[in-house]
Formats: structure tokens, sequence, C-alpha cells
């Protein structure tokens, strides 16, 4: 940082930091919770210890590690609605917003027009779509988190650099979700109420959900076939073929039908993505392994797993019949507004409106259900045009995936067009379990959304030497 720089930084911290903090403090001094009054004060001790020492990243990582712990990042008691990883966000974005006044200019991390460019038109659609919703506070409150998670977004352009994606990153996800496998096997192992859901016995892990914990395995399984492959010791290997085995365990863990299926498509797409990998005489072997491996994996598995995997093709079943209605509601409440919806997030309110949602919510309780769809949330939510927006999306972020892993090839990088290749992976595996689970702002999906464009800067930039990257 430069003098000026410096006599910036601490004009702010001698006068207008002061100011918001004496703010603060008085307000929540104010009933009902005047016991938070010491928060202004520990969040501005915690960002100087931060800022001190050069650690902003770990704040972006610290979000990244919350992830699978959905259930549990709340403080409890009295502070429950305090959540750590808003915490963590609110501190990252006080240190970008310092470090943009400070350098007076937008950092070039983010500088990619093309992607914000259809960003920005999504984000006006659903503003759009929201002015004209029978129910403003639903997606007022959709709008915002919309446009938190387009923030983190350029948080994350921003805060990862090359070691952060090619290895602090692949590590924290794997780990993180991991840890939450480990969690769902031994709570529905040993009947832990922690990690399990007493009213159907489903793992959770520390999740909040058993079919996002599913999701979110899934999501990590492309990144540990890339250690696995790029692992240099026979321990490390071992460690990582252990890792598969515990992720597999813990998807049958939690029951999850579209996780099973799911799982397969992701098995095929893996084998796909990695064929370069995987040398020709090897291929038989591992395709025969495999084999064996999903046998031994229903023949372990509980009845009860297996008897819900077979319930996928039963009409009569209930679940089973409940998802087909959504898609046909969906379709009259897109013949009504076509072009910009409902309003984001609607969908649950518009179907119990339906003639198919009162009549499933007189045969039992379905208030509140959402599409187990994310491209219908979106068609109902912003119409055809919010929808077709959001496809851009996704088919941008892909597209910048597949021209940094051809970059990446063309300078002789071939180990980061692996990671490229697995990151991918990861986000069309996500992609695929988004056509049977509800949640545009599902972090991964927005964690990917970053690191596609942070691939294609990278790809872009051809460093002097690359550094190593070892995985033991």
């Amino acid at each position: 940082m430069n003098t000026q720089g410096r006599k910036q930084f601490g004009f702010v911290l001698r006068y207008a930091i002061p100011v918001l903090l004496v703010a603060a403090t008085l307000l929540l001094l104010v009933p009902p919770y005047p016991t938070l009054a010491v928060l202004p004060g520990l969040a501005i001790l915690g960002l100087l210890w931060f800022g001190r020492r050069d650690m902003v990243p770990l704040l972006f990582y610290g979000i990244v590690l919350l992830i699978p712990f959905g259930a549990y990042r709340g403080l409890g008691g009295a502070f429950s609605f305090v959540r750590l990883h808003w915490m963590f966000a609110i501190a990252l974005i006080a240190f970008v917003l310092i470090r943009i006044v400070l350098q007076k200019k937008i950092p070039p991390e983010v500088r990619q027009g093309k992607f914000w460019a259809v960003v920005l038109l999504f984000y006006i659609v659903n503003i759009l779509a929201a002015l004209g919703s029978k129910f403003p506070e639903t997606s007022t409150k959709a709008l915002l988190l919309l446009g938190a998670g387009f923030l983190l977004v350029a948080l994350g352009m921003i805060v990862v650099d090359q070691k952060g994606f090619s290895q602090t990153l692949p590590r924290v996800i794997v780990g993180s979700i991991f840890a939450g496998s480990l969690l769902a096997v031994l709570g529905a192992a040993f009947n832990i109420n922690w990690f399990v859901r007493a009213s159907t016995g489903r793992a959770l892990g520390a999740a909040s959900d058993p079919n996002n914990m599913s999701l979110m395995i899934i999501f990590s399984l492309p990144l540990v076939v890339y250690f696995l492959l790029t692992a240099r010791r026979a321990w490390a290997r071992a460690a990582l073929l252990l890792v598969m085995v515990i992720n597999v365990m813990a998807i049958i863990a939690t029951f999850s039908r579209g996780g099973a299926l799911v799982l397969a498509i992701a098995l095929l797409l893996m084998l796909w993505e990695f064929r370069r990998q995987i040398a020709p005489r090897n291929l038989g072997l591992l395709l025969g392994l495999g084999g064996l491996a999903v046998v031994a994996l229903l023949l372990l598995a509980p009845e009860a797993y297996t008897q819900r995997i077979k319930s996928i093709k039963t009409a009569d079943d209930f679940a089973m019949r409940r998802r087909a209605s959504y898609i046909v509601a969906a379709r009259d409440l897109v013949a009504e507004r076509p072009l910009l919806g409902s309003g984001p997030n609607t969908f649950s309110a518009r179907y119990v409106e339906t003639d198919l949602g009162r009549s499933f919510m007189r045969e039992k309780s379905t208030r509140g259900r959402k599409a187990h769809n994310t491209y219908v949330e979106v068609l109902v939510g912003s119409g055809v045009v919010g929808l077709v927006l959001y496809l851009i999306i996704l088919g941008v972020s892909l597209k910048s995936f597949s021209k940094a892993r051809q970059l990446f090839l063309l300078t002789g990088r071939t180990q980061m067009a692996l990671l490229t290749t697995a990151y991918r992976t990861s986000f069309l595996t996500l992609l695929v379990y988004l056509l049977i689970y509800s949640e545009v702002n599902h972090k991964y999906y927005l964690l990917s959304l970053a690191l596609s464009q942070i691939a294609l800067r990278l790809a872009q930039t051809v460093p002097e030497q690359e550094p190593l990257d070892v995985h033991e």
C-alpha cells in the first residue's frame, strides 16, 4: 500500500469506523436484544485482527467450509438467528469495500463483461417479476437472497487466486463434505439424533436436509477423483479410496432416491470426463470393479433403502405422484403468466392454490412444497424470459470452464486442465441434481459460477513458472 493509501486507511480507522461502531452499539442497546451491543466491538476487533495478518481469504474459505454444516451454523440460544457464514460474509465485504475505496477502482478480477451482463439482466427480470407478484414479501426476500448470492460470486472472483483455485479450495470442499459424510454414516450406524432425522431415520450429517446432503456429496466426487489421479503415494490413494467409499455409504444413509439416480449418472459422467487419464488396458478392469462395487453396495444396503429405490417406478407411491403433480401444476401456472412469471420463489405459494395442490393437501399435508426442480422454480418465478437468462448463465459458465481447460492444455498446464475438468464435472452433476431439487441459490452453484470465471482468468494469464501442485 502506498503512502497516500495508508493515509486514507488511517482516516477510515480513525474517524469512519469509530462513528459506525458507536452508532451500531447504540442501536443494539434498544430492546429486545441489548446484550447484542457487544457484537460491533467484537466485530471490529476481529476485522482489525484479520486485516493486520492479511488473512482475508480465510473468511471466504471459512464460508465454503461451513456449507455442509447448515444445521449448525447458528450460534444457538438467544443468538440462534446469528449465522456464522453471514458474519464471515459481512467481514469479507467490509474488507473488499475498503480495498475498492483505497484503490478507487473495481478489482480487475471481476471484469468479466459477458458473464455479468447476463447476470444483471437476470436480476432485472426477477425485479420486474417481483413488482408484478401478488406475494411481495416472498418475492422481496428472494430478491435479497439472489443479490447476496451474486455478491458471493463476485467475492469469490476477487479472493481466490491460483493457489486457492488449485490447492486450498478443492481441499476445503472435499474435506468439509467428507466430514459431513462421516457424521452421516456414524449417525446412521449408531442412531445419533444430531445427525439423523428422527421422524424418518434418514441421515443428515451436519446438513439440514438429507437430499441436500446427497447433492453435496455427489458434487465433491469429481474432485476426489482428481486427487486420486494426481496422488503420488500409495497411502494417499488408499485414503482417497476410503473417502470415496464413505461418501457413497453416506448417500445410502440419506435414503435419497434422487441421490442414487444422480450418483449413477455422475459415475458415468466422471468415467467419460476422465477417460484420457485411464489407460485403455485398465478400462475393462475398472468397469468390472465398478459393477461389482454397485452390486456389493446394493446387497449390503438396508432393505428399506432398496425398497425405497424401487418405489421410483411405483405408480401409486404418494411422493412420486406428488412430484409429478408439480410439473402439471407448473404448466398451468406458466400459462397464466408466461413471460415474467409469478415472482421469485413463489411456486410453493402458487401450488397450494391449484386444484392439484388442494387435492394433495386433502390426502396429506402438502403446504409449502417446492417444485423439486430448480428450473421449474425459475420458470414459474420469473417466466420464460427468466429461465432463458438462467440457462444462458449456466451456458456461459460451462463454456468458460471448457475454454479455460483448452487454454491450460495449450500452455502445457495439464494438471490445471485436469482440475478444471473436475470442477466442470462437479458443476454438471449439480445441474443434473437441480432437476430434482429446488435451490436457485445453492452455494455450490454460486461457487461454481465464480470458479468458471476464475479458471478462465487464470488460463488467460500465463505465469512465468507454475507452482507445483503436490497431492499426497
